[in-house]
């Protein structure tokens, strides 16, 4: 009877905290050691999963170069233009004329005055080689100006001749007589001065003429000179008239270019959009401008297309801004230029979609690889440093 009273009823155990431990303690024991295992992984990971740390910022694709303004190098109207907006075109295309009338018709009178002065010059200087040789004979003249000289030199310089050959007879004769005492010293010298004046005058009539032919020589030189440095300016000029593209590029910009339009000197009246690459432009703020640096590498995600279809272009950084900009939302940035590695995107059945200029991106500045822990450990910081609490 007294160990009937020890044991409890069959119908009481079943609901006793022994018979619930020997029931669900094993179980609860696999339960909690999975879940303490991993609890510890996880927290173990932390010290091992790293993750790219990245700066972000927005931004377009331009050119490498800037646009370039054509302007109008004379006044003038328009004769004809050869292209049309958004056309490629490539460095020295004519874009349009100018009309040329007026430097034509110096430039016409340019050249007439060169070759007639030309013509002069050939016969000045065979008419100045008569200094050396004085005897008269028939020249090929080709300007009848020194034709009409040349032509009255031969009259006034025979008439000369003649002259002096009629005294230098009666100087012979009287001097004969003056030998032989019969005429007066008076006489003689009376006619000897009168040879000397009929020599004086033939030497006269032929230096004279000769000098002023030299002259002329001279100064119609110097006018060839001067004509012809202007017909290298008229020439530079009719350069001038044709306007040509400097680079390559897509024309952008008309500015009322039409045949008949009269355009001024150094009004704007193409731009061009350099085919010169494609380049990034992205702002970044100032508290994230420390962390980049020249050549580090970005990953670039075209708003044009779905990255999770088209991918993500690559980069690198070419140039950081030295100062700080403000863009249209008032904000302080600084400019950064990225280098593009690809000028395509491709979907996986190789469909290429072409990057252009004026898209806008996201980009991602990869500046460190740290674990989970840094992350969470920097995160906890910024919660509870007093100092970070008030700087944010």
């Amino acid at each position: 009877m007294a160990t009937e009273k020890l044991i409890f009823p069959s119908e009481i155990i079943e609901f006793t905290t022994e018979h619930h431990f020997y029931r669900y303690n094993s179980r609860s024991n696999i339960i909690y050691q999975a879940v303490l295992c991993i609890t510890v992984l996880a927290f173990i990971s932390l010290f091992f999963i790293k993750v790219d740390v990245s700066v972000n910022g927005q931004g377009l694709l331009t050119a490498i170069n800037e646009r370039n303004m054509v302007k109008a190098p004379i006044s003038g109207r328009i004769k004809q233009v050869y292209v049309k907006l958004n056309q490629e075109v490539q460095a020295n295309d004519i874009l349009f004329t100018i009309e040329t009338n007026q430097l034509n018709e110096q430039s016409s009178f340019n050249t007439q005055r060169r070759i007639e002065i030309s013509q002069r010059l050939s016969d000045l200087r065979k008419l100045t080689h008569l200094r050396e040789n004085s005897t008269i004979g028939n020249l090929s003249l080709q300007s009848a100006l020194y034709r009409q000289q040349y032509n009255l030199y031969i009259q006034q310089y025979s008439d000369a001749q003649l002259h002096l050959e009629n005294a230098q007879g009666i100087y012979e004769r009287n001097k004969k007589l003056y030998d032989k005492q019969v005429i007066s010293d008076a006489e003689f010298e009376k006619v000897h001065f009168d040879y000397q004046a009929a020599l004086n005058k033939k030497r006269l009539i032929h230096e004279q003429q000769i000098n002023q032919w030299q002259t002329d020589l001279n100064s119609l030189n110097a006018e060839l000179m001067d004509l012809t440095s202007q017909h290298e300016r008229f020439e530079q000029e009719k350069d001038l008239y044709t306007v040509k593209a400097p680079i390559n590029g897509s024309l952008q910009q008309f500015n009322g270019i039409l045949p008949g339009n009269f355009v001024t000197v150094g009004e704007t009246v193409v731009e061009i959009s350099p085919d010169s690459g494609l380049i990034a432009i992205i702002g970044i703020t100032p508290r994230d401008i420390g962390l980049l640096r020249p050549d580090m590498p970005v990953r670039l995600q075209i708003d044009a297309f779905n990255y999770h279809e088209w991918g993500m272009v690559s980069g690198s950084i070419v140039d950081i801004s030295k100062d700080v900009d403000i863009d249209e939302n008032r904000s302080a940035i600084f400019q950064v230029k990225c280098q593009l590695q690809q000028g395509s995107l491709y979907l996986p059945n190789g469909y290429e979609g072409r990057l252009k200029k004026g898209m806008s991106v996201q980009a991602r500045f990869q500046i460190a690889r740290r674990s989970l822990f840094q992350l969470l450990y920097d995160k906890v910081d910024n919660w509870l440093n007093p100092a970070n609490s008030r700087s944010t």
